[in-house]
């Protein structure tokens, strides 16, 4: 559902300002509030077009390509090379306070992405991904985040035969939407001729107390469950606190599923004692950034 209040829309009608770059009848460039680069800029279409996903146009979709690379020649970086990006999921941001006296502003951002990465010596082919139809929304201090979720697809080469491999992220607070999110995915895939394997953050237990995603991937869409959902090897939950002490796991809802041919070799662990290290080092950053907010434990 379009939100005619949304950050973009509102920049578009002037209500809010914008450091502007570049603009005409049909786009609208500017540089981000909250840069990740010396040169960080966004490009927009004045008409309505939520995602890549969505959109209809062509000469549209060009236009803010080439607009794109044109301005990446104006800002002096085209030599060093740069980079082009096109938002598919949620990509939220909102204002915060983090001083009255004297009076500080900055954001929160929140970003989404559905993103399959392959080896260099593995073969593939046929890249394709969609956004979810059914979506949660909410209002944080009078914006409307639209939550938007999707799967992305990939057909992967072993061999003489190969495999179609799939991820997503589905919705984690309003089950119904949860269930329309499988619903169109397990269409998308229900003619796919290859074999699947398919992994992501389902966020449903496989006893079906939470929702019945779980059983309808199995049930529904003939997928086996690659682990079984009893015993460990536990994928959530964090504590509440942002600090996340204690890291303790007590739910799996993270699963892999499989339909068709497959041949499982023996389960394999990704962790240990360097991922151990990676969370006491990402502890302490958040830690730092909290005392700097002045949030205490």
């Amino acid at each position: 559902m379009y939100d005619p209040d949304n950050i973009f829309a509102r920049i578009l009608r002037g209500e809010i300002p914008c450091a502007r770059v570049y603009e005409d009848d049909h786009v609208l460039a500017f540089r981000d509030i909250a840069p990740k680069r010396p040169v960080h800029v966004l490009v927009i279409p004045r008409e309505h077009v939520p995602t890549l996903s969505e959109a209809k146009d062509p000469a549209l979709v060009g236009r803010l390509a080439l607009l794109a690379a044109e301005i990446a020649e104006r800002e002096g970086i085209v030599d060093g090379g740069y980079r082009t990006v096109i938002n598919t999921n949620a990509d939220a941001e909102v204002p915060i306070i983090v001083s009255l006296s004297p009076l500080d502003l900055d954001d929160i951002r929140l970003v989404d992405r559905d993103v399959i990465l392959v080896r260099s010596d593995v073969g593939w082919s046929d890249p394709e991904s969609q956004n979810f139809l059914a979506r949660f929304s909410l209002t944080v201090g009078g914006f409307t985040i639209e939550v938007i979720r999707g799967w992305s697809a990939v057909d992967i080469l072993a061999g003489d035969t190969g495999f179609r491999f799939v991820n997503t992220h589905l919705e984690t607070f309003v089950p119904q939407i949860q269930i329309l999110q499988a619903q169109q995915l397990l269409g998308v895939l229900a003619a796919e001729p290859l074999p699947v394997a398919m992994v992501g953050d389902f966020n449903s237990e496989a006893d079906g107390s939470t929702t019945p995603t779980y059983g309808m991937v199995t049930e529904l869409g003939g997928f086996t469950a690659a682990r079984p959902p009893q015993g460990g090897g536990f994928t959530s939950c964090h504590a509440d606190h942002p600090t996340n002490l204690p890291a303790n796991h007590d739910q799996r809802i993270d699963s892999p599923f499989l339909r068709g041919h497959f041949r499982l070799g023996p389960p394999g662990f990704l962790g240990g004692d360097q991922f151990k290290a990676f969370l006491d080092e990402d502890t302490k950053r958040i830690a730092a950034i909290m005392e700097s907010l002045g949030l205490k434990k």
